[in-house]
């Protein structure tokens, strides 16, 4: 309805290989970046703005974990039947590389969660969409890096549907997801003040 062809994105973006490395480094690179931001954002005194991330973070993957189960989607490459030679063309693994875990849980061959084995599977909502907003929602107020954050998000965004496998509807599922949780985690000042307290007595000798 609004025009998105994840398919022919993928098609165009295959033959253009200077875009290749930094949608796949945008991919990865913003799991870890999930993982230190906090620590980033206390270092540049913002504290309060580190545990918002925290919360949205929190709050968006156990949303995600939960639409997942009546939503179990597969992804974009296999439901749009992206031609293999596309796929060959695009860096290693690129929109397929959790179809293994995805089936292997699907199937009941694999029942248990490794923390050393950690990939993907949940394609609706897009997570990469929701914590790369999060992200963008802590780091812009500083004003040094809002050019390079509003960069960055643009280029996660286009490696979810590129190297993540994402439909549309899943990162626009992302950004809904974003904005639900970022109302909720938004501070809550208390108006109430301390009542003062009346000068101690002393008594002269």
């Amino acid at each position: 309805m609004l025009g998105l062809d994840a398919r022919a994105m993928v098609e165009t973006v295959s033959h253009w290989t200077v875009l290749h490395g930094p949608l796949a480094f945008a991919c990865q690179f913003s799991v870890v970046l999930l993982v230190f931001a906090p620590s980033i954002l206390v270092v540049l005194r913002r504290a309060e703005a580190a545990w918002r991330f925290c919360a949205m973070i929190g709050l968006s993957g156990l949303a995600c974990a939960l639409l997942s189960i009546p939503f179990p989607a597969i992804g974009a490459f296999p439901g749009l039947q992206i031609p293999d030679d596309v796929v060959a063309r695009l860096p290693l693994g690129a929109g397929l590389y959790h179809i293994p875990t995805f089936d292997a849980f699907r199937s009941e061959l694999a029942t248990v969660i490794r923390l050393s084995e950690l990939n993907g599977v949940i394609t609706f909502p897009s997570f990469h969409a929701a914590f790369a907003c999060a992200t963008a929602h802590a780091f812009l107020p500083v004003r040094p890096l809002r050019l390079p954050v509003v960069v960055w998000t643009v280029v996660v965004m286009a490696s979810t549907i590129v190297i993540g496998g994402h439909y549309f509807v899943d990162v626009l599922a992302g950004l809904a997801l974003f904005a639900a949780v970022a109302s909720v985690a938004r501070p809550h000042r208390t108006a109430s003040r301390l009542p003062r307290m009346a000068p101690a007595m002393t008594s002269a000798a």
